[in-house]
């Protein structure tokens, strides 16, 4: 149980991350919503859809913004503390810094659940959904947005065009324009087209037509004809009548551990699912390292602003250092898996640096007493 003194420390420094979490959350959604805002006006969606959107992308961006906004509140809290004479009336009453330890840990320990829960779930779960309305979105557009005569565009280089439609809802004289892989363009071209649904996902059935492929820099077409040919909404480019396959982000951790063989996104870059799957794993060991390096570095009552300014600067600092570092060994966790104990060893290591430079704090404060005192 928290005594008085930690729960005041615990609500100021929660009352800081709540403060700090939603406002960078808000802005990165109005930033997301403002670059999203297309649906509502090109591709003729409703709000709702695109607010479901939207929202869909905040699961992870949060798992990144929320770990920020407790180094932040606790620095700021920490800082505050000092500056009102509490940890120096604290100090000198011979308080351990344990007990302004305990307040900051229990906050991380909330953090670090929700990023657990987000690695876990909600992120892989939110990025599926939003798979989900992207395919939506491009079968409303194919199956009712598009206009006769007029070309629409899905997504950057991806275009589409139909003569007329049909009494049952199938579109005739369909051209489908997709310039997206930056070496090939291909043009599908039929008499007719429906939109179906098959298992979550969307898919073209083309009649009568022929696939036109232009590699960049070359000459030479290559021209299919069909009688029947079929196209994932999800993967125009893949040309794929396949379920879908989702990426390393959005595979839950049991697929990561023992990924489908079948998944194209697997079988393209392996590596990626592995670093993928040690990531998760490991950053939730990341909130409690913020914390003890920052108590071990403003834990502590300081009366020169000069000191108390670069001891903010250091444990900032000290909290990104080794943030980067653990991003820049999943990187090589892709190419090279002997890099992968690495991911363990630098936050584990970090919270032995902390630990220590809390001891060795506490103990210099000791002797430094005994001398006052003799």
């Amino acid at each position: 149980m928290m005594d008085l003194f930690s729960r005041y420390v615990f609500r100021q420094a929660a009352g800081a991350i709540m403060t700090i979490l939603t406002t960078l959350a808000l802005l990165v959604w109005i930033a997301t919503a403002l670059k999203q805002l297309e649906l509502m006006t090109a591709q003729n969606q409703t709000f709702w859809l695109f607010f479901k959107m939207t929202t869909m992308t905040l699961p992870t961006l949060l798992l990144i913004i929320a770990p920020l906004a407790l180094i932040i509140s606790s620095i700021h809290t920490l800082n505050r503390l000092n500056n009102d004479s509490e940890l120096i009336i604290l100090t000198a009453a011979g308080t351990s810094i344990w007990r302004i330890t305990i307040p900051f840990l229990l906050l991380g320990s909330f953090v670090t659940a929700f990023v657990m829960f987000g690695n876990f779930y909600l992120q892989p779960k939110s990025l599926r959904m939003l798979k989900g309305y992207i395919v939506k979105v491009r079968t409303d557009m194919v199956s009712s947005v598009l206009q006769s005569g007029k070309f629409s565009r899905a997504e950057k280089g991806l275009t589409f065009h139909i003569r007329d439609r049909a009494k049952n809802g199938e579109l005739l004289g369909l051209l489908v324009h997709d310039t997206r892989n930056p070496k090939e363009g291909i043009t599908f071209m039929s008499k007719r087209a429906r939109v179906i649904k098959r298992d979550g996902s969307a898919f073209m059935v083309m009649f009568e037509g022929h696939i036109n492929r232009h590699k960049t820099g070359s000459e030479d077409v290559e021209i299919i004809a069909f009688d029947q040919y079929m196209v994932n909404l999800s993967s125009l480019d893949k040309q794929s009548s396949k379920a879908i396959s989702y990426r390393a982000k959005e595979s839950y951790l049991s697929e990561l551990y023992a990924p489908p063989k079948d998944n194209v996104y697997f079988k393209a870059k392996p590596g990626k699912w592995r670093a993928e799957f040690h990531e998760r794993l490991t950053t939730p060991l990341y909130p409690t390292l913020y914390i003890l390096l920052i108590v071990g570095f403003l834990g502590h009552a300081r009366t020169t602003r000069h000191g108390r300014t670069n001891a903010v600067v250091v444990a900032f600092v000290s909290s990104i250092f080794f943030r980067v570092m653990g991003l820049a060994t999943t990187n090589m966790v892709v190419k090279n898996p002997s890099a992968v104990p690495l991911l363990y060893i630098i936050p584990l290591a970090g919270i032995i640096f902390a630990l220590f430079l809390i001891y060795s704090r506490t103990t210099s404060g000791r002797k430094n007493k005994k001398v006052q005192s003799a």
